[in-house]
């Protein structure tokens, strides 16, 4: 089992956070089904710790409500290393002996969060603080860096380094790791068995993420292709492109073509130069493109019909593809009498 342990919460303005044993009306809506959870409470907010331990593997999710801008020096330990991910609002922390302080910001995860020991974290006033970490054994990573050797360098630098991250900078969330983080912390199975095997999944699922990050791709070692494996990469590439409309996850194509997960995403890669998410990326903005030219539907309707929640989502999302708004590439191609200059990047 992998289980941070919070000694103490201590507030600048008021002392000692104690942990209560009731929960208040205004963290209820905050709870998440099949997890264990701690309360803190003090005259500056609430803290709402939420966690799951299985084998291997844990995630906390903690809320904090804050009323008044507030320091708290926070003892504890944790395994290592973690990924980390800031999902509202932001806040900083401040390793003891450290001079500096690392700023969390809403929308980045980072690799290898050190917690042993004292940290200061600051909050502001704002709305609620909402972050999510999840740590790994050393032996989980060390068993998948045989397929993903970054994860060992990992494991060796948190153990030599001690400093706070491993990684110099955070990196963006990304649309896919938010549907996954979803699923993580809102799916409920009242099954324990099944329910710890589910969220496993999910927790090594971001974890390959990781390793599909083209920052990343260069770690991954080459591996034999037979006809077989070849067949059925090529039977996962046809179903994706029959599949613009909807969210995909590495574990739904394995199960579907009948290749492991490590052998799919690595193959993939190196057959077609694109990680798997990257090529579906590029085949749900290939229709997009195809309904702004064809179609006088709303950015919204065209969102919606290649998987996107809402109008903002897909929007953003295109314009970080294609390097111009829907709205301004459907400009461009009335412009040019009904196709526009702009094409899709390689992926």
């Amino acid at each position: 089992m992998v289980n941070p342990t919070i000694y103490s919460i201590r507030s600048d303005y008021s002392g000692e956070v104690p942990f209560i044993n009731f929960m208040p009306q205004t963290l209820i809506e905050y709870l998440l089904p099949g997890t264990e959870c701690l309360v803190a409470a003090c005259p500056s907010g609430y803290f709402l710790i939420q966690g799951l331990a299985g084998e291997g593997f844990s995630f906390w999710h903690f809320t904090i409500l804050i009323n008044r801008a507030d320091k708290f020096r926070i003892t504890g330990k944790q395994e290592l290393p973690s990924l980390n991910y800031t999902l509202k609002n932001a806040f900083s922390l401040l390793k003891r002996n450290c001079t500096a302080p690392v700023i969390f910001s809403e929308g980045q995860y980072n690799i290898g969060l050190l917690f042993d020991g004292e940290i200061t974290a600051e909050f502001e006033t704002g709305g609620p603080v909402s972050f999510l970490s999840i740590s790994y054994s050393p032996q989980y990573l060390s068993n998948l860096s045989r397929a993903y050797p970054q994860f060992g360098c990992y494991l060796h630098e948190s153990t030599e380094k001690q400093g706070l991250f491993l990684n110099s900078e955070s990196q963006s969330i990304t649309q896919e790791m938010r549907g996954i983080i979803s699923h993580l912390l809102h799916d409920d199975c009242k099954d324990e068995f099944a329910n710890l095997s589910i969220k496993k999944g999910r927790t090594l699922e971001l974890l390959l993420k990781i390793a599909e990050c083209p920052t990343q791709t260069s770690y991954c070692s080459p591996i034999a292709i037979n006809k077989l494996d070849l067949e059925k990469i090529d039977a996962a590439k046809s179903w994706l492109d029959q599949v613009p409309n909807r969210s995909i996850t590495l574990f739904e194509i394995s199960r579907k073509v009948g290749l492991n997960v490590h052998k799919l995403s690595t193959g993939f890669l190196q057959l077609t130069g694109a990680t798997v998410f990257n090529y579906h990326r590029k085949i749900r903005m290939s229709k997009a493109v195809q309904l702004l030219e064809e179609t006088d539907w709303s950015i919204f309707d065209i969102g919606t019909e290649i998987g996107y929640t809402d109008g903002k989502t897909f929007s953003k999302e295109f314009k970080k593809v294609i390097g111009i708004s829907p709205v301004g590439y459907r400009k461009q191609t009335r412009i040019r009498g009904g196709k526009s200059s702009f094409c899709l990047p390689q992926c």
